[in-house]
């Protein structure tokens, strides 16, 4: 009974240890290197991008990463310089560990919803400048008075300025809605089979590109940047089209330490 007892606590303490380490906040050196910046000290400033070139940052690269606590209050500043690195370099995803932090977090683009938002502002377009047009014929034609033609102006006017707020309101649904967020992320099913996406390439692999293998939907799990759980399944390889699953199986290559690299299609 005592070894029973006895073996039972072993279990449960080994259990929380286990834990303990699959998911903890940011080491010293981990948060040196995030709040570390060149560019006086702007919290939002770009990282420098891990290239295989180099043998110190390639042997990274090739790391296994850790999950993050999710209520690590510098996940923030992460997102942010991820965000900001990706965008100047012209990605459309970037993992934690390709800006030198081992850990469970990528950025990718959601193409998905790029070419859905896209496709309602060009019909709100459409829409604005047959608008537009029909005030425009109205205020032309002679019969009407000075007073019906002030009133159309104003209302163009009117018209004009709720535009440009839509327009604004667009460009922060591509901020938030298009750049997501992957924390801890899994990948919990996927087709059977394969398709060998082409063209793919890296921003730590300089000046190569290649087809490489992969699947053709997942399902997948992770925590977003409001530290809400995420589950969704992913499509599109379609390099013209939406290539959305892909990009997320670039990514989480990566937290993995795989590179596109090791996945080329045979020819």
């Amino acid at each position: 009974m005592v070894n029973i007892c006895k073996n039972s606590l072993l279990s449960f303490l080994l259990l929380i240890t286990l834990q303990a380490q699959s998911s903890s906040k940011f080491s010293d050196r981990e948060k040196q290197h995030i709040l570390s910046d060149k560019e006086g000290n702007r919290k939002e400033s770009p990282m420098r991008i891990l290239q295989t070139t180099n043998r110190s940052d390639s042997l990274m690269l090739r790391k296994e990463c850790l999950d993050i606590d999710i209520s690590d209050p510098l996940l923030k500043t992460l997102i942010a310089r991820m965000s900001v690195t990706m965008l100047q370099n012209g990605g459309v995803g970037i993992a934690a560990p390709q800006i030198g932090i081992l850990r469970n977090v990528f950025i990718f683009v959601r193409v998905d919803k790029m070419l859905e938002l896209a496709q309602r502002e060009q019909e709100r377009q459409k829409e604005y400048a047959q608008f537009k047009e029909k005030i425009k014929q109205e205020i032309e034609k002679e019969e009407i008075s000075a007073k019906e033609k002030r009133s159309l102006k104003k209302k163009l006017r009117i018209q004009e300025k709720r535009e440009r707020a839509e327009y604004k309101k667009f460009g922060k649904k591509i901020q938030t809605e298009i750049i997501e967020v992957a924390i801890n992320p899994k990948i919990v099913a996927h087709s059977d089979s394969v398709v060998c996406f082409l063209g793919d390439g890296c921003l730590s692999i300089p000046d190569v590109q290649g087809n490489s293998l992969r699947y053709a939907w997942i399902d997948v799990e992770y925590y977003n940047r409001h530290g809400a759980k995420v589950r969704e399944q992913l499509s599109g390889y379609d390099r013209n089209g939406d290539f959305t699953a892909v990009i997320f199986q670039h990514e989480y290559d990566h937290i993995q330490g795989v590179l596109f690299i090791d996945k080329l299609c045979v020819e």
